[in-house]
């Protein structure tokens, strides 16, 4: 059977995207594949596999009216712009999430030790943030800091695909009135917009005891390729995974908070106007962002 994309889900990542996948998948006249982040519109590796790479993984697609996928770093390129342009159509409908960007920038940091990627404690990086105004030329700050900053990557693709096929969903409306963001969702994608769905977090933070064994599921190497032939159900290798994560959760979890005085610092000096852009941009009010 024939697939159209009709929408992206194109991050930000550590801002709930996993968590939006799994509500979207949920309605009956929407078809996500169960795996994310298979990375084609912004990976030169992938999109060179072609087409029938990329529609493999809709292979269990029924004849739901509105298709789409979603990827948390599709916002962060720019080759996926004209990607998904040339390949989906102009008309495209790419839905953005985003959250406090001094909380995605923790989260993120957190997401980099996890993978052993630094053995820096976050003041370090919170440090330098505020000397550089955030324009620190490390890439490990860009990544924490500078992917916080989402107006200078979402402008593009309101450039490209026009206001109307832009959708900014603020991830701390969701939990506040999922019901009500929910149903701005289903309408922007033309789908009934009485479904209901659960709200829940799909992607918690947390600690591992091992690092090693941390990257052995998460990280792609010789096993998981391995996995993936014996056993071809995504579902299956996801509950293994699952499995293995939270045996390997350190008990700890203190260092899984910001803390509204280094929140506050970042707000302040390291994100001082992003609020007001995304306003400016998208005309909807962040009001969830504003410290007393």
């Amino acid at each position: 059977m024939e697939i159209k994309l009709n929408f992206l889900i194109i991050g930000a990542a550590k801002a709930g995207t996993t968590t939006l996948h799994a509500l979207l998948s949920g309605h009956p006249e929407i078809f996500m594949p169960e795996e994310k982040d298979f990375k084609y519109f912004d990976n030169d590796e992938n999109y060179t596999k072609g087409d029938d790479w990329y529609k493999a993984f809709f292979r269990n697609y029924n004849g739901q009216k509105i298709v789409g996928e979603a990827n948390s770093e599709y916002m962060f390129s720019q080759a996926a712009v004209s990607r998904i342009y040339e390949k989906a159509g102009p008309r495209t409908r790419l839905i953005a999430i985003v959250r406090n960007p001094a909380e995605r920038s923790y989260s993120e940091y957190l997401h980099q030790v996890r993978y052993a990627r630094t053995d820096l404690d976050f003041e370090t990086f919170m440090n330098t943030a505020v000397e550089t105004g955030g324009d620190s030329e490390d890439e490990l700050s860009g990544i924490i800091f500078g992917r916080s900053r989402y107006a200078g990557h979402l402008k593009p693709f309101v450039e490209k695909f026009g206001k109307d096929n832009v959708l900014l969903v603020v991830l701390e409306k969701l939990k506040r009135n999922p019901d009500q963001e929910l149903s701005r969702i289903f309408r922007f994608l033309s789908v009934n917009e009485s479904h209901k769905s659960r709200l829940l977090r799909a992607n918690k933070a947390y600690q591992p005891r091992y690092h090693w064994l941390n990257n052995l599921i998460l990280q792609p190497n010789s096993l998981r390729r391995m996995a993936r032939k014996m056993i071809p159900f995504f579902s299956l290798r996801n509950k293994i995974r699952k499995k293995i994560k939270s045996l390997n959760t350190a008990n700890d979890s203190a260092n899984l908070q910001l803390g509204e005085s280094r929140k506050k610092i970042l707000m302040e000096q390291v994100f001082p106007n992003e609020r007001k852009e995304l306003e400016r941009l998208f005309e909807l009010r962040i009001e969830e962002w504003i410290s007393d």
